[in-house]
């Protein structure tokens, strides 16, 4: 059994060490850092080729193992826990083992409906990985790690709380606006102290977004920047937001944005 280490990016080896060898390592490596990056490494995740250490079946003369087959893969142990041990490349793979290994390449998705409840360590024992628990794996399994964990929409006129936060979420508000920066579609967005005493046990955070119509894979990409982030006053709802409408003015009114797109000027780049 291997033995690995929890990590977005760990420090056992020099970080130069781990050289990418496909757009899947890369924005692995930008994910280990950036919070905003994360949404995108679980969809190009899901589309790539990865890499098991396993045993038990001979693939044929064009390297398939048939559908039945019965095989056997590598699991690591880490702090007493069992996972999955997968990799993002042969390259990667080859750096923790000294002898001849067998291993079979999976199309993630279809590895996914083959582990059951089994958690997974991408990486283990390398400098850049990550643990994906078994909410992640149902999420991605199921789709609905792609779709908004809670968004808000006033369908009836509501007395609510809204206030300045005392404590500022700066990990939250510093990853969305660098991943607001790469959508076009938002406009402005504010971070308010919001109770609404119909709904809520107590106040939490409430980002507000005003721009074009916000699609649902960005609302769900949004959930998953703040489920990455630590947030003092959670849970964190999104509210798109129309400065025409009563809400919206009042909160472009009396808020600060954190993020406002940049005006783009005709002849200048």
């Amino acid at each position: 059994m291997l033995h690995g280490h929890p990590h977005w990016g760990a420090k056992e080896r020099k970080i130069m060490d781990f050289l990418p060898v496909n757009d899947l390592e890369k924005i692995l490596i930008k994910a280990a850092t950036e919070v905003d990056a994360r949404p995108e490494f679980y969809k190009l995740l899901k589309t790539s080729d990865v890499y098991v250490i396993g045993d038990g079946a001979e693939p044929d003369e064009n390297g398939v193992v048939h559908k039945d087959t019965k095989i056997s893969l590598q699991n690591v142990e880490i702090e007493g826990k069992i996972y999955l041990a997968v990799f993002t490349s042969a390259e990667q793979l080859s750096r923790i083992i000294n002898k001849e290994t067998n291993y079979y390449t999976f199309k993630f998705d279809d590895l996914l409906n083959i582990i059951g409840n089994t958690e997974i360590v991408i990486n283990p024992y390398l400098e850049y990985g990550k643990i994906l628990n078994q909410n992640e794996i149902n999420g991605m399994r199921d789709g609905s790690i792609w779709k908004p964990q809670k968004t808000m929409i006033m369908e009836k006129d509501t007395h609510v709380m809204v206030g300045k936060p005392q404590n500022t979420p700066q990990q939250l508000i510093d990853a969305l606006r660098k991943y607001f920066q790469t959508q076009e579609i938002v406009d402005s967005a504010y971070n308010v102290h919001y109770y609404n005493p119909e709904t809520d046990e107590k106040p939490h955070t409430l980002i507000c977004i005003e721009g074009k119509k916000i699609q649902e894979t960005m609302a769900s990409e949004i959930g998953i920047i703040c489920s990455n982030v630590e947030v003092p006053d959670p849970p964190v709802d999104v509210l798109v937001i129309n400065k025409k409408d009563d809400f919206g003015a009042y909160i472009c009114r009396t808020f600060k944005p954190f993020y406002s797109k940049r005006k783009k000027f005709l002849g200048l780049f």
